[in-house]
């Protein structure tokens, strides 16, 4: 399964040690996916993360340990987290994700290991983070190891403000929908106004405090045509309320995912005519322009230019 994973188109591939490993096959497992995150990256993959077990657990430390530092290990405690570990490397990282994540502190226990230990693998301080994360001539093991927080608990949802704040290294923040139906007691019904509020909720607080991704929930009904044009709803309607990723369970849903959330060939079209544009109308001193009778200026090339780029990401 590792393996086959390194074949697959992806935006973001995320390596679970939580719920997928049985306690008694974590190490065996922590050992088998460091290997894995030693080869070089797949040219189909535009980034690699590693779901580690909650933190209360007393299995993420030791999780950390393995993936992410070449000596030393985690001990179970903050005070050992410091003290035993000696850095924290590891190439073709890019995030860790936390699961169960009910306060600010749970995400700060991680990135505090990250700050002090490896000072290569930080965002900086006092406006310092952008050179980092834009400087195209920075190479991957020097960019941030971000993290991205997994809202599964009615007191995530509920702290959401101190989560979304905790740490300049949250990248993004994902509803886990099984999960947090566990915790409230819902009952599944097939249009899902049950996780509304809870949806809703995670994108408004995303888009307040700034986090880039906002990731829906997963769809388990995708196989056969009925399944499929399941997913292309739940994706339709998860876009809708302002989510712009979604995690997916199998190679199936890939495709139909990646269709809904990435540009279509109409907006890929008119970004490449925008930034066409603002290429000519710099060269003639203009600062806004017209194209097909609309005005053009500096925010809508810069969303010319994401669209382009995540079109790139998409492979479209």
């Amino acid at each position: 399964m590792l393996e086959k994973s390194r074949g697959l188109v992806a935006d973001c591939i995320i390596y679970d040690l939580e719920d997928s490993v049985a306690r008694s096959e974590k190490a065996e497992a922590r050992s088998r996916l460091r290997q894995l995150l030693d080869l070089p990256r797949p040219k189909t993959v535009h980034e690699q993360a590693v779901r580690i077990n909650a933190i209360d657990s007393g299995m993420a430390f030791d999780d950390l340990g393995k993936i992410v530092s070449r000596i030393g290990a985690f001990g179970t405690s903050s005070q050992r987290l410091i003290r035993n570990v000696f850095q924290l490397k590891c190439e073709n990282l890019d995030s860790i994700v936390v699961p169960k994540v009910q306060s600010a502190a749970d995400l700060r226990s991680v990135a505090d290991a990250i700050k002090h230990h490896a000072p290569h693998r930080c965002m900086l301080d006092h406006g310092a983070s952008a050179s980092v994360l834009n400087s195209k001539s920075s190479s991957r093991n020097t960019r941030p190891l971000q993290l991205i927080g997994l809202i599964e608990s009615a007191r995530g949802l509920l702290s959401l403000a101190d989560i979304c704040t905790a740490t300049p290294f949250l990248s993004g923040i994902a509803f886990a929908a099984e999960d947090f139906a566990l915790d409230l007691s819902l009952v599944h019904t097939p249009s899902r106004l049950e996780m509304l509020h809870a949806r809703s909720t995670i994108v408004t607080a995303c888009r307040a405090f700034n986090v880039p991704s906002v990731i829906d929930l997963v769809s388990t009904e995708f196989k056969g045509q009925s399944g499929q044009q399941r997913l292309k709803e739940d994706c339709l309607f998860g876009q809708s309320l302002g989510f712009n990723g979604k995690q997916c369970i199998h190679p199936l849903q890939l495709e139909p995912v990646q269709a809904a959330f990435g540009p279509s060939q109409r907006e890929i079209e008119w970004a490449t005519r925008v930034v066409a544009g603002a290429s000519q109308a710099e060269n003639k001193g203009k600062g806004a322009w017209s194209l097909e009778g609309q005005m053009i200026d500096a925010p809508i090339i810069a969303r010319a230019e994401r669209t382009l780029e995540k079109a790139r990401r998409f492979g479209s």
